[in-house]
C-alpha cells in the first residue's frame, strides 16, 4: 500500500466526511491534505484530524448525531511510533472541533494497538465510545470512554471483563445510549470452552453514569454454545434494550439469536423464532433497532435449506414478544432471491422500520443490486432493488447497503459500496422521503479521492427537525477508502 497517497485519502475523519444538509443537499467529500481548505461544514473536522494524523493512517468507524449540527465521530489513527490509537471528535452547533486522542487510553494501550468500534450519543455533549486496546501482556482488552457535558472523561477497561477474558481477546463491539449516563456496552471476550478458546458475549450497563460489572448473556442457549458473539444492540429507554448476534451449537452450525433486557434485568437469550426450521446452519442477526421498550425489530440472514445460499430475514417484537422471522421475498410473483442478506436496520417509530443489504437473482434489473425492505404500521413489505441514478455511471455490481439511519418513519438515509465501471469499489448514498427511496448517487467528490480503488460509506446518522416537523433536518455520513471494517489484531 502506498501510504503517502492512501494517507491523504484516509485523513479526513477517517477518509471522507460527507454531509446531507437540510433534506437532500450532499456536499462534496474532502480530504484533509487537500491543497486549499474546502468551504464545506466538514472542513474544520478534516483539519482537526491532522494534529493526530502522523503515522500515515486514520479512519472513522462510527458517527452519532443527536440534533442538527451536534454529532460525534470516533475511530483510529496511527501515531509517529506506528502505534494504533483511538480518537474522538465532536461537532457543536454545526462546527467541528479538534480531534483528540481518547483521554487515558494511552496509559492502557501499552501494546500499541487501539481502536473504537462505535460511538453513541444521547444528547449533545453526552456520548459513549467503546472499542479495544492491547495491554502490557499483549492481550486485547475492551474499554469504554464517556463524554459528559462536552468533556471526554478518562477511558477505562469495561468493569468485569478483565476477569472474564482469560483467553486474552475482548472488544466492545456495539453501544447504545438511551439517555445521558445510561448506556449499554456489548461485545465479546475469550475463554476456554472444552479445552479450546472460544468467543463469548458480554453485556455491561451504565446506570446514572456508573458502569456495572459486565456479565455473560443469560440462558442455556449461550451456556451450551461453543462460541457466540453480539453484533448489534439498541436501547429504547434506560434498562430496556435488545441485542442480537449468533452462536455456534455443538454440531458446529451458526444460529441467530436475540436477547432482551427488561427493567435492567437480562432475559435468557433465545434463537430467533422461526429460523430453526429454515436455517441450514449459518445464521446471524446483523442488526436490531428498538424505538420503544418491548417494540423492536431485527434483521439478518440464514443459509437456506433449499439452496444452501444466504437469505435475508426480518422479525419484529410486539409488546415484548418476538414474532416468527420471515424471509425477505421479491415484489410481485418472482421466486425467492438467489442470494440475499440484510446488514443495516433503523426504526423511525414502533412498527415503522427500514433495512438494507444486498441481493442477487429474481426481481432485480440491472447490476446495482442493493436491497431495501420496509415495515409500515407493523407489516413488512417485499424486498426491492434500491434505484440508482445515472450519476453512478456504469455499474458492474457488488452493491451493498452497509449503514442506514431513519430520523422519522419513511425518512431515512443509507450508504454503502458498489463496483463501478472501472472495477473499483466506490461509495454511494441514498435517501428515503415519505416512504419512497430516491435514486442512489455516488458520494460527490469520492471519485477524485479514491485513487486506491476501494471506498465505502460505513456510518450514517440522521436527526429529526424541529418539533412538529416530519422530514429529517440533518444527516451525517462517514465514508472511507479502505476495505472491510477496522478490527483489532486477530479479528477475522
Amino acid at each position: 500500500m502506498e501510504l503517502g497517497g492512501r494517507a491523504r485519502i484516509l485523513a479526513a475523519l477517517g477518509a471522507v466526511t460527507a454531509a446531507l444538509l437540510g433534506v437532500g443537499t450532499l456536499t462534496t467529500a474532502v480530504a484533509a491534505a487537500a491543497p486549499a481548505a474546502p468551504t464545506t461544514r466538514t472542513a474544520p473536522a478534516a483539519r482537526a484530524a491532522r494534529a493526530l494524523y502522523a503515522g500515515g493512517d486514520s479512519k472513522v468507524l462510527s458517527v452519532s448525531c443527536t440534533a442538527a449540527g451536534n454529532c460525534a465521530a470516533a475511530g483510529s489513527f496511527t501515531d509517529r511510533a506506528r502505534h494504533g490509537q483511538a480518537f474522538v471528535v465532536s461537532e457543536r452547533r454545526g462546527v467541528w472541533g479538534r480531534a483528540e486522542e481518547v483521554p487515558g487510553l494511552a496509559a492502557l494501550n501499552v501494546g500499541g494497538s487501539a481502536g473504537i468500534h462505535q460511538v453513541s450519543c444521547s444528547s449533545a455533549g453526552n456520548c459513549t465510545a467503546g472499542g479495544w486496546y492491547k495491554d502490557a501482556s499483549g492481550d486485547i482488552q475492551a474499554f469504554v470512554a464517556t463524554e459528559a457535558r462536552g468533556t471526554w472523561r478518562t477511558a477505562m477497561p469495561v468493569p468485569g471483563v478483565l476477569a472474564l477474558n482469560t483467553g486474552g481477546y475482548a472488544v466492545v463491539q456495539t453501544l447504545s445510549c438511551a439517555s445521558a449516563g445510561n448506556c449499554l456496552a456489548a461485545g465479546t471476550y475469550t475463554a476456554m470452552v472444552g479445552g479450546v478458546p472460544a468467543g463469548l458475549p458480554f453485556v455491561a450497563d451504565q446506570v446514572r453514569g456508573a458502569w456495572r460489572p459486565a456479565h455473560e448473556l443469560n440462558g442455556a442457549l449461550i451456556a451450551g454454545a461453543v462460541g457466540a458473539r453480539i453484533t448489534s444492540a439498541s436501547c429504547a429507554t434506560p434498562g430496556n434494550c435488545a441485542v442480537g448476534g449468533s452462536y455456534t451449537d455443538d454440531p458446529g452450525g451458526n444460529q441467530a439469536f436475540v436477547a432482551d433486557e427488561v427493567g435492567h434485568s437480562w432475559q435468557p437469550a433465545r434463537e430467533v423464532p422461526g429460523t430453526a426450521r429454515i436455517n441450514l446452519g449459518n445464521a446471524l442477526t446483523t442488526a436490531v433497532s428498538c424505538p420503544a421498550a418491548g417494540q423492536c425489530a431485527a434483521v439478518g440472514y440464514y443459509a437456506s435449506r433449499k439452496s444452501g445460499y444466504s437469505q435475508a430475514f426480518v422479525v419484529s417484537q410486539r409488546n415484548g414478544t418476538w414474532d416468527l422471522a420471515r424471509p425477505v421475498m421479491p415484489a410481485g410473483h418472482h421466486p425467492a432471491f438467489q442470494r440475499s442478506q440484510l446488514d443495516a436496520l433503523s426504526c423511525g417509530s414502533a412498527g415503522n422500520c427500514s433495512a438494507g443489504g444486498t441481493a442477487d437473482g429474481a426481481g432485480l434489473t440491472g447490476r446495482f443490486n442493493a436491497l431495501v425492505v420496509g415495515e409500515t404500521r407493523g407489516t413488512w413489505g417485499a424486498g426491492h432493488q434500491l434505484p440508482a441514478s445515472r450519476a453512478l455511471g456504469r455499474v458492474l455490481g457488488a452493491a451493498q447497503i452497509l449503514a442506514l439511519s431513519c430520523a422519522a418513519p419513511g425518512y431515512c438515509a443509507a450508504g454503502g459500496q458498489y463496483m463501478n465501471g472501472s472495477g473499483d469499489l466506490s461509495a454511494f448514498v441514498a435517501k428515503e422521503r415519505a416512504g419512497r427511496w430516491q435514486p442512489a448517487i455516488e458520494v460527490p467528490g469520492i471519485a477524485a479521492l479514491n485513487t486506491g480503488g476501494i471506498a465505502q460509506v460505513n456510518a450514517v446518522s440522521g436527526t429529526a427537525g424541529p418539533a412538529g416537523s416530519t422530514p429529517p433536518r440533518d444527516w451525517r455520513t462517514s465514508a472511507r477508502s479502505s476495505s472491510g471494517r477496522c478490527a483489532p489484531p486477530g479479528a477475522g
